[in-house]
C-alpha cells in the first residue's frame, strides 16, 4: 500500500480543485489554500495570493505541491496587471521557495494551452510557443511561471499541465463553454473565425484531476497538454449545445485563425481510462431541459 502523502493544493475552491481533492483525500493528508475552504475533505488553510501573505501559515513539511490558484482578472490589462502578476507569477515564485525549504518531492503547476502558436497539427508538448510580443500578459505570466518552476528541477520533481478550454460543472459563467452556453441561451452571436470556427478539443476538469492525481502519486512527464478525444469547431459545439437547450445558435463569420488541437498521447496515458468525450461531459454543464 502506498504511503500517505502531505499534499498542498492552492486555488482549491476553483473548478479543477474541486474535482481534484476528492481524488486525492481518501488516501492522504490534503491542505486547501485559498481565499475560501474549498472542499470540506481537506484542511482549510486562508491565504490571499493577492494581499500580503507569509508561507509560516503554511505546513511546516509537505510532500506535494499542487498549484492551481490563477486571477481571474486575467481580461482586465492593465488596469489590474499588478493583480495577475501576484496571482499568477509571485505566488509562484513564493510557492516554489517554499518547496524547497519545506522538503517538497514533487512541485505540479496548472499552466494553459494558450502559450502555443495555434497550428494546423495537433500541439505536442514540443511544439512551438508564441513570441513575447503575441503572448499578452496574461500568457506571458503563465509561461514565466513555467520557467520559474523549471529552474527548480535539480532540486525535486516539477511538472506542468497545460490546460485546453477546461470545463467542468459549476464553472464560472465567463469562461469557454459556459459564455457559449450563455450566448446560444440569450440568442447573442458567436463569432467564428471561417465558416466553422477554429477547431478545439476541450478537456473535462474530471480528466484533468484524474491526470494530475496520478502525477502527483507517482510521477510522470514533465510537460502534460491536457485536453479532451474529441476535436470540435466552434460551429459544431455550440450545435450540440443548441440541440440540448432547444434554440439555434446565431453565428457571425469573422477572418480566419488558425486551429488550437493538442495531441492528448500521454495525458490519455495518465488518465488511464477512456477520455469524457464532449457530448457526454458537456451535460455536466447544462442538464437536459426536461429533466431527463
Amino acid at each position: 500500500m502506498a504511503s500517505q502523502l502531505r499534499i498542498l493544493i492552492t486555488g482549491a475552491a476553483g473548478l479543477l480543485g474541486r474535482h481534484l481533492i476528492p481524488q486525492l483525500s481518501g488516501q492522504n493528508e490534503v491542505y486547501s489554500v485559498g481565499r475560501s475552504n474549498g472542499e470540506k475533505a481537506a484542511t482549510p488553510i486562508s491565504v490571499d495570493f493577492n494581499d500580503s501573505w507569509s508561507a509560516g501559515s503554511l505546513p511546516e513539511s509537505i510532500d506535494v505541491i499542487i498549484h492551481l490558484a490563477q486571477s481571474a482578472a486575467y481580461r482586465d490589462f492593465p488596469l489590474k496587471a499588478n493583480e495577475v502578476f501576484k496571482v499568477n507569477l509571485e505566488s509562484t515564485a513564493r510557492l516554489l521557495d517554499y518547496a524547497y525549504s519545506s522538503g517538497a518531492k514533487r512541485f505540479i503547476l496548472a499552466s494553459t494551452g494558450g502559450i502555443y502558436r495555434p497550428d494546423s497539427s495537433p500541439l505536442t508538448e514540443d511544439s512551438e510557443l508564441l513570441g513575447p510580443d503575441q503572448l499578452g500578459y496574461y500568457f506571458a505570466s503563465k509561461l514565466a511561471s513555467e520557467m520559474l518552476a523549471g529552474t527548480y528541477r535539480p532540486y525535486f520533481d516539477v511538472h506542468v499541465f497545460r490546460i485546453f478550454f477546461m470545463y467542468g460543472r459549476n464553472q464560472r459563467p465567463e469562461m469557454f463553454v459556459p459564455g457559449l452556453i450563455n450566448r446560444i441561451e440569450t440568442g447573442l452571436p458567436i463569432t467564428l473565425n471561417g465558416p466553422d470556427g477554429i477547431h478545439v478539443n476541450p478537456v473535462h476538469a474530471d480528466d484533468v484531476a484524474a491526470a494530475m492525481a496520478q502525477i502527483a502519486r507517482s510521477g510522470g512527464p514533465k510537460t502534460i497538454n491536457a485536453a479532451g478525444p474529441d476535436v470540435l469547431s466552434i460551429r459544431a459545439i455550440s450545435e450540440i449545445i443548441g440541440k440540448i437547450v432547444g434554440r439555434e445558435p446565431v453565428v457571425v463569420e469573422e477572418g480566419v485563425r488558425p486551429d488550437l488541437v493538442a495531441n492528448v498521447g500521454d495525458f490519455r496515458n495518465l488518465v488511464g481510462r477512456e477520455l469524457i468525450p464532449f457530448s457526454d461531459g458537456i451535460f455536466s454543464l447544462l442538464p437536459l431541459k426536461d429533466g431527463s
